[in-house]
């Protein structure tokens, strides 16, 4: 289900977890730096992440960058990092007791309003809704 996220705008609450995005189709050493930025985002997402330096450590321009991390990644790189933040969100949601306000935080988020908006944008629901519905599925199983 995680693939729907990040491969492309899924349908509110098709996901699945464990995928973190469809296989490369490039080759060459631009796949190879391109797949390196994912898995600096993968291993980064709650960090300040500029694209710029993505693309520099690429050592692509910004705009070969976003292409090619599109056509590897298959959405652009602050899709991707949405993506990956949100899907760390929803573990943290179902597996701590933290406040939302401290998981938006931890995720890199300023903003825990914000945060709920982009939540939400993804999921369907907010993180205080996400988190009860769960939670009352787990109980019931």
């Amino acid at each position: 289900m995680l693939q729907n996220i990040l491969a492309h705008q899924p349908a509110k609450h098709d996901f699945n977890y464990d995928y973190l995005g469809p296989p490369t189709h490039l080759r060459g050493p631009a796949a190879y730096r391109v797949g390196q930025s994912r898995i600096f985002m993968e291993s980064h997402f709650n960090q300040q992440i500029e694209i710029p330096t993505l693309a520099a450590q690429a050592e692509v321009s910004i705009s070969h960058f976003f292409m090619l991390f599109k056509q590897d990644a298959g959405c652009t790189p602050l899709v991707y990092l949405t993506r990956l933040r949100v899907n760390h969100a929803c573990d943290l949601l179902l597996t701590t007791t933290l406040s939302i306000k401290l998981i938006a935080a931890n995720l890199g988020y300023n903003d825990p309003m914000y945060f709920s908006r982009v939540f939400k944008s993804l999921i369907g629901m907010s993180p205080r809704e996400y988190r009860i519905s769960k939670k009352i599925g787990i109980e019931r199983t």
